[in-house]
């Protein structure tokens, strides 16, 4: 999807994704990032491997669905963060496939890429060439802050997601 074929609400995110990488140094993206990474960790708290596997509705995830989607893009955002900027810290070799994993695996791989993000914001030059780009297939051609500020909305969106499936009336007592 070029920019050009974005809707209005696609292209307003694309902006923001864009601006906030062209304004903000990478240390000062990264508490941005952080938040909702503890945000979707606290979500987690007291849940059993039962509860994450509970589906209170037809047409939504699980929270162990939407934890292993959570950790595949975090990777996959960390790889094309990484590509775009010419650094790399991490090491695909050492990724286990999130279905091959139990709830607390899952929780403790979450933690896990959430760090090395944290290390990829130390790491990455403070001059980096912003006009190389990847494309996103909701919000265009992004470039590596804009990247790396992509996982805040996504992980905002999943803190809702589970916020709203632990508060759900089909949502099992532990």
């Amino acid at each position: 999807m070029t920019t050009q074929q974005l809707t209005e609400e696609q292209q307003n995110v694309h902006n923001y994704l864009r601006g906030q990488g062209e304004k903000y140094s990478w240390l000062d993206l990264w508490p941005r990032v952080l938040r909702p990474r503890l945000d979707l960790l606290a979500q987690l708290d007291g849940i059993t491997a039962e509860q994450a596997e509970a589906r209170t509705s037809a047409d939504e995830w699980t929270i162990m669905e939407g934890l292993r989607h959570e950790i595949a893009v975090t990777r996959s955002t960390l790889h094309i963060v990484e590509r775009l900027s010419g650094i790399t810290i991490s090491d695909p070799a050492d990724e286990v496939d999130p279905a091959e994993l139990s709830f607390e695996e899952l929780r403790n791989e979450l933690m896990r890429n959430g760090i090395q993000f944290g290390q990829l914001a130390a790491a990455l030059p403070e001059d980096a060439d912003l006009e190389p780009t990847h494309p996103h297939g909701n919000f265009g051609d992004l470039h590596c802050r804009a990247w790396y500020i992509f996982q805040r909305i996504h992980d905002v969106d999943h803190v809702n997601q589970w916020r709203s499936i632990r508060e759900s009336d089909d949502f099992p007592a532990a």
